[in-house]
């Protein structure tokens, strides 16, 4: 089919191929090429030695030409595939994977393929779909079982995920993943003591298996069982110490034991790797606010606004300002926290305060009133209306 010197060029770049000379390979193969314009096989060795130097366009490109040269080529698109959903193109490789189902509909692989494609678009229940489609064709592999578990656990479908991640136990005893996964279905239904025995089958198939170290930190942090949860914490940032929701974590062990130092530290970490992970401002902004450290804390508090704001840290920032005698700042922080959460007492009873501070009685009784509408009958409310009321008749 194709000339002697092509297929010698050809067969030279492969072995180039096996020894990893990828550039001494892509040579040959164009060289193979230029002999042979529709030397399909070399397009296609040249594509994924390109790829293997992370050459995704210029891959792509080859991938192509032999998909022109041979449209019915299944091997193809499923490269082609693979890639795209290597470098995240999920919409592309879904059509190659169509391509390729409609060529093969019986390839087990294609579907699996097209439903992580599916999965990674948020597209769950057709990802679902997708994995039931090869399940049907081969009921043996244990990851579609796995994958099609994660889903469910998405979809928060729970049954159906454990049904799942039993399967794929069942099929390969020796996946630390499911039973990770399995064990943090356990956590969420508030089976701690299922949930770590899965974990401790995840790190005895796999020691250095640092989510599943931390996940049990979890479990053992919601149980109250502090310093197992410590220790747990520990192992998993001896495995990798940048990790900063162990940090976090750990950092709100640390907080509830009282060792706020190390709490302290934990959070500079846990930000120092997320700058965007605004519960560890919130937490080391009332760390700071503990020690008296307002300037410091208002400085967190202000970013943890920025990132994910809520009634609650509008609230904790006004307390704030307060205490840095800002008392409009207070004020303003109050009424965010209200346009949040405008059933909450104590939002209308601190404004109040701060309103009486700055001479406002009358919008002060009011957000008292307002509260006490809130909390009908609270005799301090009622007591503190009547005061007002009286220091307002006073000053009239």
């Amino acid at each position: 089919m194709y000339s002697e010197a092509a297929k010698l060029l050809f067969e030279s770049g492969n072995k180039k191929f096996e020894s990893a000379d990828y550039e001494g390979a892509i040579n040959d193969y164009r060289q193979a090429i230029m002999n042979e314009p529709r030397y399909i096989e070399a397009f296609i060795a040249r594509g994924l030695a390109k790829q293997a130097l992370f050459r995704y366009a210029a891959a792509l490109s080859d991938f192509d030409e032999a998909i022109i040269i041979n449209p019915k080529d299944v091997g193809v698109y499923k490269k082609r595939g693979n890639l795209n959903l290597d470098i995240s193109e999920f919409k592309a490789a879904i059509t190659d994977f169509d391509d390729a189902i409609k060529l093969t509909p019986n390839d087990a692989d294609l579907y699996k393929s097209r439903a992580e494609a599916k999965f990674n678009l948020n597209k769950l229940e057709s990802a679902i779909a997708d994995y039931n489609r090869a399940i049907k064709i081969n009921p043996k592999d244990a990851e579609t079982y796995f994958d099609r578990g994660v889903a469910q656990q998405e979809l928060g479908h729970y049954d159906k995920a454990f049904t799942d991640f039993n399967q794929a136990i069942k099929l390969n005893p020796n996946d630390a993943f499911a039973y990770k996964h399995r064990g943090v279905l356990y956590y969420y239904i508030n089976e701690y003591f299922n949930a770590i025995a899965d974990f401790d089958r995840a790190i005895a198939l796999n020691p250095n298996f640092q989510a599943a170290f931390r996940y049990k930190g979890d479990v053992y942090k919601i149980m109250e069982n502090y310093p197992a949860a410590l220790n747990e914490y520990n192992q998993a940032l001896s495995l990798k110490p940048h990790d900063e929701v162990a940090l976090f974590n750990r950092a709100m062990v640390y907080d509830i034991t009282g060792n706020t130092n190390a709490a302290m530290e934990d959070y500079n970490k846990a930000l120092i790797y997320e700058p965007n992970l605004a519960e560890a401002w919130y937490n080391r902004a009332a760390l700071h606010f503990g020690q008296g450290n307002y300037s410091a804390a208002l400085q967190d508090y202000d970013k943890a606004a920025s990132l994910a704001p809520d009634a609650t840290t509008f609230y904790n920032r006004a307390i704030t300002k307060e205490h840095l005698k800002n008392i409009t700042g207070a004020i303003e922080d109050y009424t965010k926290a209200i346009q949040f959460n405008d059933n909450d007492a104590d939002f209308y009873r601190y404004r109040g305060f701060a309103k009486e501070k700055v001479g406002d009685i009358a919008g002060a009784i009011a957000d008292l009133k307002h509260a006490l509408s809130l909390l009908p009958g609270n005799s301090d409310l009622i007591q503190q209306i009547a005061k007002l009321e009286n220091d307002l008749k006073t000053d009239k």
